[in-house]
């Protein structure tokens, strides 16, 4: 769809669909469950993907993972109480690992893989309209792990369309 190919768009979403449909089946993780939650999402399913995430939630009540998709998909859904509470609720989760570098990475960003929770929490933020926060979250992600995916990411990912085009992420991206 970035590019002007809704054709091309739809029948890769519907593939995905019916890639995740069969192949989540047996997702002992809820890992690809939560991806096909995002997938059907995008299709304009917000009903089936929020049920699916609802679901993994349940099923894995102490994962993280679980936890940013549903606030990710509230905010989606126009839904900015419940994607706050949610994201309260896996800020406070704490680290998942026992190093202490990383504890004080959890501590002061809130992350654990801390680049990828601050571009989460820019995720939210874009979401929400909140282009101030958002973009300096991305910054901040930026300075954490560097370049890593997020470029693309930011490219890509629809989450980030109000965003994209601003003057500070199109300078990150190295975009003139």
């Amino acid at each position: 769809r970035l590019h002007g190919k809704a054709d091309a768009a739809a029948t890769l979403l519907a593939r995905a669909v019916e890639w995740y449909r069969v192949h989540s089946r047996d997702d002992v993780t809820g890992d690809l469950s939560l991806e096909y939650a995002q997938v059907l999402l995008a299709t304009g399913d917000t009903a089936s993907g929020t049920a699916l995430a609802d679901s993994v939630a349940r099923a894995h009540p102490d994962a993280r993972t679980p936890l940013a998709v549903r606030a990710l998909l509230a905010a989606r859904r126009g839904d900015p109480r419940l994607a706050d509470s949610l994201f309260g609720a896996w800020r406070a989760l704490p680290p998942m690992s026992g190093d202490e570098e990383v504890r004080e990475r959890w501590r002061t960003e809130r992350g654990t893989s801390a680049g990828g929770a601050i571009l989460f929490e820019a995720r939210l933020a874009a979401l929400r309209g909140d282009s101030g926060r958002a973009v300096a979250a991305v910054r901040r992600a930026f300075e954490f792990d560097g370049w890593r995916d997020y470029a693309m990411l930011l490219h890509a990912d629809p989450d980030f369309a109000s965003v994209r085009e601003l003057p500070e992420v199109r300078a990150l991206l190295g975009v003139r």
